[in-house]
């Protein structure tokens, strides 16, 4: 039983639960437990899975989603799982499911199973707020072990699962915050085509992924202003899709009209991000701690060099120091010295593919199945 509430073909979190239901599906009878039904065809495109032509089965979680999210804010993340336990849990009685897994961080489940992180965070009770009215504290309350009693009363806390991480930086953020011990198992990339030789790329710059404030578009583009002024000749396309306030994407909107050698790539095919990647040399990531990141790694199998900040997971892809600034200053200045210095391009060139194929899907796939079938036989043993 796989437990994603928002699966959808839109990042990480849905990419790593599709590979999962993908390398679970010849030896398991898998079912996929989400609020919204799977579009298989248009994940089998974003993700490159087969899941379409024999789908999982597929179970509709709870829609008191919205209600909840109206009700209490973010602290009504852990109303909603509750509910989902009440159904669930129902569920775990009747079938017995060898293995629960959930695939969207923390989360209590029926029984120990496998949690696999994306977030270095933990999932804690609210607390109610000390400034409240006392009615409201008190209603708060009953609330709360209302839904407990329904629910997570009746399952297992994320510190009896088998806990993954997506990286070695999160797995240390989310011991250090109190998650416990974790595995590292690195998320599915399924590679890009290697792309042209070296001498045939554009002097591109891509950064690739969701355009939204965390993820510092701004800095991206003050990077390569910094890097033109030092003498390279390069250019800068933002390949993605928005994920901001109307405000927000003003802004950035505005910061890009300041230069004229921005290029906007919006709700590009697969297919089509590839062949772009596969003709351009530089790739960028401006998010700090960001926990992986699926589009440094895909630029990486395309042959590109990709700076990254040395912040969270990225660098645990690139790996190379000539590639991981500490700030914009640094990164203005690695990425000036690359394009000026042809030896150092076809070195970094030479060893980027080999960098992003160390997380094929592949590797992954049997990582997944390996874990699922300890976990598995630990349950039958206890028995």
């Amino acid at each position: 039983m796989v437990y994603h509430p928002f699966f959808r073909d839109f990042a990480g979190a849905e990419l790593v639960t599709a590979w999962i239901l993908q390398a679970l599906s010849k030896d398991y009878d898998v079912v996929l437990w989400s609020q919204q039904t799977p579009d298989w065809s248009q994940l089998d495109q974003r993700f490159a899975t087969s899941l379409a032509p024999k789908p999982p089965r597929f179970i509709p979680s709870s829609r008191s989603y919205r209600f909840l999210k109206k009700c209490f804010g973010d602290k009504g993340q852990i109303f909603l799982h509750s509910w989902y336990q009440r159904q669930m849990v129902a569920f775990d009685r009747k079938h017995h499911p060898a293995v629960w897994i959930g695939c969207y961080n923390e989360t209590w489940l029926p029984s120990s199973g496998i949690l696999y992180m994306h977030h270095p965070e933990c999932i804690t009770l609210p607390k109610v707020p000390s400034d409240w009215p006392r009615w409201r504290q008190v209603y708060f309350q009953k609330l709360m072990q209302f839904y407990l009693s329904l629910g997570l009363a009746k399952s297992q806390p994320p510190s009896a699962h088998h806990k993954l991480t997506n990286s070695q930086w999160t797995q240390q953020t989310y011991a250090a915050v109190g998650g416990g011990d974790s595995d590292v198992v690195y998320p599915p990339v399924p590679p890009f085509s290697p792309g042209l030789r070296w001498s045939q790329r554009e002097n591109r710059v891509v950064m690739l992924g969701r355009w939204a404030v965390p993820k510092r578009l701004t800095l991206a583009m003050e990077i390569v202003a910094g890097a033109r002024r030092a003498g390279a000749q390069i250019t800068l396309s933002f390949v993605g899709f928005w994920h901001c306030s109307d405000q927000e994407r003003l802004e950035i909107q505005a910061a890009a009209r300041n230069y004229d050698w921005i290029e906007w790539h919006e709700h590009y095919s697969r297919a089509a991000v590839i062949e772009l990647a596969g003709r351009s040399r530089y790739g960028l990531h401006a998010m700090e701690h960001e926990h992986f990141c699926i589009a440094v790694a895909e630029l990486c199998t395309a042959g590109c060099i990709v700076l990254v900040p040395n912040s969270g997971g990225p660098s645990e892809i690139v790996e190379d120091p000539r590639q991981i600034y500490c700030d914009p200053a640094d990164a203005t200045k690695k990425l000036s010295d690359i394009a000026a210095t042809p030896d150092l391009q076809q070195e970094l060139h030479a060893k980027a593919r080999a960098h992003g194929l160390r997380f094929s899907p592949e590797i992954f796939t049997a990582r997944i199945q390996a874990v699922v079938n300890q976990v598995a036989s630990s349950k039958r043993s206890a028995k």
